[in-house]
């Protein structure tokens, strides 16, 4: 039987387990999709719907605490893959001078609020949900005077 045969749900409900469980052993969000031969924008949706059911759980337990783990885990994900592709775009040689500097002081900005997110989330973790806005760190000011959001 090849891969065509399999039926598309069954090749996805697959590729949703091994996201599971190589994001369980640690693996990166690249290593993943090489090792899958999915493409990113799959991937993410993939990994989106992977793990679906557990937030799902989690909010039905109504549990501030890991609620809150859960949320703040993510935000450092969404920092980390923001700094990934602002590499991306720093170390393109097609990328013009002006949009590098706004990458780098992006990179700077979602480097400090993943630092500070890292020291400072045991702290958010005792504070109530209704009373945390993480939202400006992901506004950025650019040198062309738009705000960007990075989410």
């Amino acid at each position: 039987m090849t891969a065509e045969d399999v039926p598309s749900k069954v090749r996805k409900q697959k590729s949703m387990a091994d996201i599971r469980r190589l994001v369980a052993q640690g693996s990166s969000h690249n290593d993943i999709m090489n090792k899958l031969k999915l493409p990113p924008r799959t991937y993410f949706r993939y990994l989106s719907e992977a793990f679906e059911h557990d937030w799902q759980l989690l909010k039905q337990e109504s549990n501030d605490a890991a609620t809150l783990a859960l949320e703040i885990s993510k935000l450092k994900e969404t920092f980390r893959e923001a700094q990934r592709m602002l590499w991306q775009i720093i170390n393109s040689p097609k990328t013009p001078v002006r949009q590098k500097i706004a990458a780098c002081d992006a990179m700077c900005r979602t480097a400090a609020a993943d630092l500070q997110l890292t020291y400072q989330g045991p702290l958010i973790m005792n504070r109530a949900i209704k009373d945390i806005d993480l939202a400006w760190h992901f506004k950025g000011r650019f040198a062309s005077g738009e705000v960007v959001d990075f989410v």
